[in-house]
């Protein structure tokens, strides 16, 4: 699934990455049925978390 769409709680995450100043991170999704689709929704899913 793309980030965003499972059950994982990216928000808390990401909120305790920054408390423990991760500066960087990676998106890996294995064999989507479309790579396009998946990182698209993907990056709009972080782009809007993280700029909230």
């Amino acid at each position: 699934l793309p980030v965003g769409e499972g059950t994982i709680d990216f928000k808390r995450i990401f909120d305790a990455a920054e408390t423990s100043g991760m500066k960087h991170f990676f998106v890996e999704h294995d064999m989507p049925k479309d790579a396009m689709a998946s990182i698209t929704s993907s990056y709009k899913f972080l782009s809007k978390m993280l700029n909230a």
